[in-house]
C-alpha cells in the first residue's frame, strides 16, 4: 500500500501552504496520540496530514471496508454506527470536535467493525498508513513516538472496553441469574 497517497481526496481547498500547515498543527496539538510531540515533529507530521470537508450525513467510511488510517474532528460532529444482526442501526458513539476515530487502522488493514458519518457538516484531519510508513522509513524516531501513544490509547481503549463489557455482565446476571458469555 506504500506510495498510495490521497491528496486527490484528502486535501483543503481554502487554505494554502503555511496556513494549512499551522491548522494542522493545532488540530495535531490537541489530540492525544500527537500532543507530547516538539513543535518540529508535529511540523512533519501535518506535511503528511490531510483535510477534508464532509458534509452532513456524508459517509466518511463503512463498516466492512478496508481500513487505511485515522481521523481526527476538527470541527463538526461525526456518528460511529453499526448494523445489529436484525439490520438496525445501532449508535456506538458521536464524536465532536477534538476526538478522533479508526486509529486501528494506521496498524493493520481489517474490515472496518463499525461506519462513520458525519451527523453535520463537519472538517476531518486524516493520518494515513502509507504515510505512516513512508514516515517509519524517513524517520523512524518519530515514528517510534506516535506508534508508542497510539499503542497507549489502543490499550486505554481496551482497558475501558472490558470494564464496560464486565459492568454489563453483571447487569445481566442481576436480571436474569447466572449468565455466560462467551468471546
Amino acid at each position: 500500500m506504500r506510495g498510495l497517497h490521497f491528496s486527490g481526496v484528502w486535501s483543503n481547498l481554502t487554505k494554502r501552504g503555511s496556513e494549512r500547515e499551522k491548522d494542522i498543527i493545532e488540530v495535531l496539538r490537541s489530540t492525544p496520540i500527537f500532543a507530547e510531540l516538539s513543535d518540529r515533529d508535529l511540523k512533519k507530521i501535518a506535511q503528511i496530514a490531510y483535510q477534508r470537508i464532509y458534509d452532513e450525513n456524508e459517509t466518511i467510511f463503512r463498516e466492512g471496508q478496508s481500513s487505511a488510517g485515522m481521523y481526527i474532528i476538527k470541527s463538526g460532529e461525526v456518528r460511529i454506527v453499526r448494523r445489529s444482526a436484525q439490520g438496525e442501526e445501532i449508535t456506538l458513539a458521536v464524536l465532536g470536535e477534538g476526538d478522533f476515530f479508526g486509529e486501528v487502522g494506521l496498524l493493520y488493514k481489517l474490515p472496518r467493525t463499525a461506519s462513520a458519518i458525519a451527523s453535520t457538516r463537519c472538517q476531518l484531519v486524516g493520518f494515513f498508513r502509507p504515510e505512516l510508513f513512508d514516515l517509519m522509513d524517513r524517520d523512524p524516531r518519530l515514528a517510534a513516538k506516535v506508534l508508542y501513544q497510539l499503542g497507549r490509547i489502543i490499550a486505554q481503549r481496551l482497558i475501558m472496553t472490558n470494564e464496560q463489557y464486565e459492568r454489563l455482565v453483571e447487569r445481566l446476571r442481576d436480571e436474569r441469574g447466572e449468565v455466560e458469555l462467551k468471546i
